[in-house]
């Protein structure tokens, strides 16, 4: 049995939509869907069980973030007897030999995670899940061993959960994905892309890029700036998400020099964006620094996406 475990909050369109696919793809597999609503106010829930009244519901208080509601689900699934567990988010449309082609290369394999070959819906396309890089679609090999792996559209099997276990998802509520893998692959467990296994997913290029690089033509203030990079949920520089991570990956002592080390840079960067900002010179620095990027595809969509008076975060 094969538990689609899929989180989320106040997307009811996309929600319905990505399991009307799931539907069609999975038609000849015995699977079950899992949605994590954590906190809902636009009636998914209620949605969901007039049209999928077979997919189970688990309720969140709008506190789980990412992170609190897949780790939920993969319990849920592991003590339901699933065979094989998905992560999915529903903004991502895997086609349906990327479905076949990610449920066999796990059933021959069971200590090992399984990452889809993840693009943008940028024209052209950018590869989300190089190993830990953004890279542009050039790969030949079948499939790709990579240090992590991102949470949109990967599969495992419960006995790689039993084997490995689940680590604390405390210090890492909404980037849970850069816990667990890493967790599971220090413990010897494999993370491979299955590079002919295509999915879409929406996608912002402008996150792609460092904070303190946004921040140029970002109209907030350094102290607000500095208060959302360092403590909010979602950024991807949160204390101790970002430092719960390389200590996971390297080990307590490296992980935390690494740590030390990156907080530096980034504070540094952080205040040269800013001067720059100040002396109005924040748009052609920041146009400078896309010119550089060697990825001309997430060049391209960076350019595409920078509008005047589109707001800019930092997540």
């Amino acid at each position: 049995m094969i538990f689609i475990i899929i989180p989320v909050r106040n997307r009811c369109s996309k929600t319905l939509e990505c399991l009307r696919a799931i539907s069609t793809a999975l038609d000849a597999y015995s699977h079950r869907i899992v949605v994590i609503d954590d906190g809902s106010t636009d009636q998914t829930a209620e949605m969901i069980r007039s049209t999928f009244p077979e997919v189970k519901i688990i309720t969140g208080d709008g506190n789980l973030w990412w992170g609190g509601a897949v780790y939920l689900g993969i319990e849920y699934a592991v003590k339901n007897l699933a065979d094989q567990i998905v992560l999915l988010n529903d903004d991502c449309r895997p086609t349906p030999e990327a479905w076949r082609s990610m449920i066999d290369n796990s059933s021959r394999e069971t200590e090992a995670v399984f990452l889809a070959d993840i693009h943008s819906n940028h024209q052209p396309p950018v590869r989300l899940n190089s190993t830990l890089v953004y890279k542009k679609n050039d790969s030949k090999s079948d499939l790709d061993e990579l240090s992590n792996a991102t949470g949109q559209f990967v599969i495992f099997t419960a006995f790689t959960v039993k084997q490995f276990g689940l680590p604390g998802k405390k210090y890492c509520p909404h980037y849970y994905d850069g816990v667990m893998f890493p967790f599971w692959k220090r413990q010897g467990a494999k993370i491979y892309r299955v590079n002919g296994a295509r999915a879409t997913c929406e996608w912002e290029a402008m996150r792609a890029l460092e904070p303190y690089d946004r921040l140029l033509i970002s109209p907030s203030s350094l102290i607000s700036y500095f208060w959302f990079c360092l403590f909010h949920q979602k950024s991807r520089y949160k204390m101790t998400t970002r430092v719960s991570q390389m200590c996971t990956r390297h080990g307590l002592f490296k992980g935390a020099v690494f740590a030390v080390v990156r907080y530096t840079i980034f504070g540094f960067s952080s205040m040269q964006s800013y001067v720059i900002r100040l002396a109005g010179s924040g748009e052609s620095e920041f146009r400078r620094r896309i010119e550089l990027l060697s990825d001309h595809s997430l060049r391209k969509a960076v350019l595409s996406e920078l509008r005047p008076g589109t707001p800019v975060t930092f997540s």
